[in-house]
């Protein structure tokens, strides 16, 4: 960057800061839908990078001080644009200071950045594609700024030290001020104060809308209109819950899936509100064409070995402690040996489970898993149906309203 021209560089930062922005403007609209209940079909995410960021969207990280992490780049590119914009406005020593002020602000958003891709590192389901190239791009701008102030990392952290004293202490910065230039910076406080909050009244906008429109009778009458499915309840399929309840969640699921890995995290509480009406059959569907052969591709390259490796470890009866241990796993930083050595020490009887493992019975229960599956038109997870109707909005709070609806029917008609 040495080498470009002032007037090169200017438009390739402006062009990576408009693609940032673009980004998360493209994860706050996904965050919103998501959270209203509206999951998308298709997403951007998934037809480009054949990865969902739903997974990341819908966990407790997506949001920050009240506001979607997408909320938070639109703020941040927003003011960096401001300062280069108040920069080529302004006279050329204002144009010196607006350009530090911009590159200090894409150090914090650097660190940030850093805290975010490190944590996707080590929770895979916290993955976001979409996440991934905002940060990519941030880290492109923090490079491109720093070049355009046009000073030493000392004379940067110099200026930096000298505001923190007059901001903090205040002492009188050596390069005087006239009034006026301090306009600059008031604006950019205020530009910020003003769309946090109009991001944050977006919310709760939303929320409140959600709240006053939603019809649950709407909601019941639009599951009772859906189309029934035979599903059978096989012997050995593992069950959560009373066997008996009236109310029975089939689950096709993938240890591999980040969002499969999330709805997986609300079976124990589901059950235990539901007191005695619920119960959750769990069948494997895993996205890999090793063992699925609905799958184009090798999506999830662990997930027939996982799939098994639960099947022998139902064996021992061991199953729902092995299926929460692996779905806290980072299964996408693993092969198979490592994952195998994960996973010997979760049942009591080692040897046994590696012969479950390998044994036939275990394959040909996952591959029954899967034809069924294929048979209902499965092809994504989780998918998950009640008693016998397919559902895609897995709110915990939409589940409880028809299993306690159900149960009532059930308990009618008898």
């Amino acid at each position: 960057m040495r080498f470009m021209s002032a007037k090169l560089r200017s438009g390739i930062t402006i062009s990576v800061l408009a693609a940032a922005f673009a980004v998360a403007v493209y994860l706050l609209w996904h965050h919103y839908t998501l959270s209203a209940g509206r999951p998308v079909e298709t997403s951007f995410c998934s037809a480009v990078f054949n990865h969902s960021c739903d997974g990341a969207l819908l966990s407790r990280y997506a949001l920050l001080f009240g506001i979607p992490l997408g909320g938070w780049g639109i703020i941040y590119t927003v003011l960096l644009g401001l300062c280069l914009l108040l920069g080529a406005w302004l006279p050329d020593n204002y144009n010196s200071n607006m350009a530090q002020t911009a590159f200090w602000m894409a150090v914090a958003g650097g660190a940030f950045s850093a805290y975010y891709l490190l944590s996707m590192a080590l929770h895979p389901f916290l993955l976001c594609p979409m996440c991934v190239v905002f940060h990519l791009l941030n880290f492109s701008l923090l490079g491109l700024l720093r070049a355009g102030t046009g000073a030493s990392l000392s004379t940067l952290a110099r200026g930096l030290i000298a505001a923190g004293r007059f901001v903090l202490a205040g002492r009188q910065m050596q390069t005087p001020f006239a009034a006026w230039k301090w306009l600059g910076f008031v604006l950019l406080g205020v530009t910020g104060l003003v769309l946090y909050q109009r991001i944050r009244m977006q919310g709760l906008h939303q929320q409140i809308s959600r709240l006053a429109s939603y019809d649950p009778l709407a909601d019941l009458e639009a599951f009772d209109t859906s189309a029934v499915h035979t599903i059978p309840a096989l012997p050995d399929d593992p069950v959560l819950g009373p066997p008996d309840a009236p109310v029975s969640m089939v689950v096709f699921s993938d240890f591999q899936c980040s969002a499969c890995q999330l709805f997986s995290g609300t079976f124990h509480n589901l059950v235990k509100y539901n007191e005695g009406r619920l119960n959750i059959r769990f069948k494997h569907f895993p996205l890999s064409n090793q063992c699925n052969p609905g799958a184009t591709q090798d999506v999830h390259p662990l997930s027939c070995m996982a799939a098994q490796a639960a099947e022998a470890a139902h064996r021992q009866g061991e199953f729902w402690a092995f299926h929460d241990a692996v779905f806290s796993m980072s299964l996408d930083q693993m092969d198979a040996g490592t994952f195998l050595d994960s996973i010997r020490g979760l049942v009591p009887d080692p040897v046994r489970f590696q012969t479950d493992f390998t044994a036939d019975s275990s394959r040909q229960k996952v591959a029954q898993d899967i034809q069924e599956a294929l048979h209902l038109g499965v092809n994504s997870t989780p998918a998950v149906f009640l008693n016998g109707r397919r559902l895609y909005d897995l709110r915990p709070n939409k589940l409880n309203l028809l299993v306690r609806y159900l149960s009532r029917a059930n308990a009618e008609q008898q």
